[in-house]
């Protein structure tokens, strides 16, 4: 199964190749998509995520849209895996904290950067 699924994925990176020069036939889209079809059932290319900064990140997103050739307007689709939402907001009060501490207020409350 993995030296067939090799052969699909080489495929597929064939067409993406082409579709970034100039659009398939659509013989050629025809193939291209039944070979991405193939790939729905081997659920590790369905599943994978990048993750930000990695060594391998650029590989990764190779892969990610290669899989998904004919796929390229999902925009609310993302190849990076999701962070924790607890992280994301102490990261942003993180940074709020230290902006509020770093702005200078007068006695009358405004900031005095902001009228300058």
């Amino acid at each position: 199964q993995e030296s067939s699924c090799m052969g699909i994925y080489r495929l597929l990176e064939y067409c993406a190749a082409e579709e970034a020069v100039a659009p398939l036939s659509s013989d050629a889209r025809l193939e291209c998509l039944e070979a991405q079809n193939s790939l729905q059932h081997y659920r590790p290319l369905q599943v994978c995520k990048c993750q930000r900064g990695s060594r391998r990140e650029e590989h990764c997103l190779k892969v990610y849209w290669t899989v998904r050739f004919a796929a390229y307007d999902e925009y609310e689709v993302s190849p990076y895996e999701e962070l924790k939402l607890n992280l994301v907001r102490n990261i942003e009060l993180s940074r709020m904290a230290s902006i509020m501490a770093a702005t200078s207020l007068s006695v009358d409350g405004q900031n005095q950067c902001l009228k300058a």
